[in-house]
């Protein structure tokens, strides 16, 4: 729906008076699109990357020319591989106009595909508006994906005979939370979302406060 009718995807958000255009419905459908079309499916051809790209940049054109911001939030399975000599998370953001298609960065996410959030945040300063700060525990490596967000699997905590994967509260996990905060607000990113997923809100703010005073005193 919101891929397809877009004049209608882009009239709902000027009546939120909305600055980004994001969403989450939007996020799961695409994310499990991208997810089964070019990972399970394709095995990743630059082919049907290309196009992937290309059409997220057509519609990043028609969100800016309606007075917004196309966002993609990642996961992990964007820099699964190399196309033309690039991260394919990077061909997202190097391929057309930087006004069409900008990062909505998962530290969670960027970490768990074995990259540095705090590297990403300084390579793309001032060109990612929006962050969600999102800590995890991972032990060996899982032969499945824990998605569970776009409909890839049913529980984010996981278990199998590779390891064990589960959200933790802000600072309690691999990430490096003060560091990330830090660079966000170096590399001018407007609006930093704590991705609670398993934890209450109340705990990750009360984690958040610890933290951004290890992050500026």
């Amino acid at each position: 729906e919101h891929f397809d009718d877009r004049e209608k995807t882009l009239a709902s958000y000027c009546d939120a008076d909305a600055r980004f255009a994001t969403r989450e419905r939007y996020l799961r459908e695409r994310g499990k699109w991208i997810y089964e079309k070019l990972v399970k499916e394709s095995k990743w051809k630059a082919d049907q990357y290309k196009k992937t790209v290309a059409k997220l940049l057509e519609i990043g054109q028609k969100v800016y020319e309606a007075g917004f911001q196309l966002l993609y939030h990642n996961h992990d399975f964007e820099f699964f591989c190399e196309i033309d000599g690039k991260v394919a998370y990077d061909l997202l953001y190097t391929t057309g106009d930087p006004k069409f298609l900008n990062p909505e960065m998962d530290t969670c996410w960027v970490s768990y595909a074995g990259y540095d959030p705090v590297e990403y945040l300084k390579k793309y300063a001032n060109r990612i508006p929006v962050v969600h700060v999102k800590d995890y525990k991972l032990e060996g490596k899982l032969k499945s994906a824990p998605y569970a967000l776009i409909g890839i699997s049913t529980d984010n905590s996981m278990k199998d005979e590779g390891g064990w994967f589960e959200y933790r509260p802000l600072g309690k996990g691999l990430v490096d939370i003060p560091a990330v905060i830090k660079a966000a607000k170096e590399s001018d990113v407007a609006i930093v979302f704590v991705g609670t997923d398993e934890n209450t809100a109340t705990e990750e703010a009360d984690r958040l406060e610890i933290l951004l005073k290890m992050a500026f005193d």
